[in-house]
């Protein structure tokens, strides 16, 4: 039987790295080569072919079954996500939802404009789809 490949990321398809194991001392990880994705498999097993099968095996929602995350684990490399918090901290209003994105102090909502708001208040996000091609457009 030949070895398993890695599967693709599930959460955008790119290509995925199997990293660590027994030369590095410590478990193999698979993270997802693609910046700003959440693809990342942490200490999966010391034993090479099961850590690619607990990879092949991995739902695309982490969090979920609405695939809503905790804002604590969104990236925070400048990258747009969907993020969605109580308008003012208060669970008692409605929810926010917005294009937001780390500046390296605060998660900011995207304006087209150069002004951008801070948000306190975010609780969860999920990555945002992929562009429409110029013929869904």
């Amino acid at each position: 039987m030949s070895p398993e490949t890695l599967k693709p990321c599930p959460f955008c398809g790119g290509a995925v790295e199997l990293l660590g194991g027994p030369q590095a001392q410590e478990p193999y990880s698979a993270w997802c080569n693609k910046p700003g994705c959440v693809g990342r498999g942490r200490d999966l097993s010391i034993d090479r072919e099961a850590s690619i099968r607990a990879w092949n095996t991995r739902a695309a929602t982490p969090a979920g079954p609405s695939g809503w995350m905790p804002i604590e684990s969104a990236p925070k490399d400048g990258s747009g996500v969907l993020a969605t918090g109580w308008n003012h901290g208060k669970p008692d209003t409605e929810r926010h939802y917005a294009v937001a994105f780390w500046d390296g102090l605060d998660w900011l909502e995207a304006h087209e404009d150069e002004a951008s708001s801070p948000l306190g208040y975010l609780t969860h996000w999920m990555p945002l789809p992929p562009a429409p091609t110029d013929k869904e457009a």
